[in-house]
């Protein structure tokens, strides 16, 4: 702590490398997605639209997917494309 109350800029390097971290892994994460999705999509089916919106409002009530329901901050995926593919599964088990 500061002479003012506020956190030293160690306190705040640290929770900014922490943030970075989580951030380095959900890009990680997403990059992952993209290149399963693109490798798969040529012999993957797509599901059905009303599986693929059960799946979407799965998603939106998840604490997980990010506040404008297109990021899962779990795994990192694009929902609309994850929840898409056949052969894709939610990382926490819901569909």
């Amino acid at each position: 702590m500061n002479c003012c109350g506020g956190k030293d800029s160690k306190d705040t390097n640290e929770l900014y490398e922490a943030f970075l971290k989580k951030k380095r892994a959900a890009i990680a994460a997403a990059q992952e997605t993209l290149t399963r999705a693109k490798a798969a999509m040529p012999d993957s089916p797509l599901l059905p639209d009303e599986d693929f919106e059960k799946r979407l409002a799965i998603c939106s009530t998840c604490p997980h997917t990010n506040f404008d329901n297109t990021r899962c901050t779990n795994c990192g995926c694009f929902l609309r494309i994850k929840a898409r593919v056949k052969i894709f599964h939610c990382p926490i088990g819901k569909w």
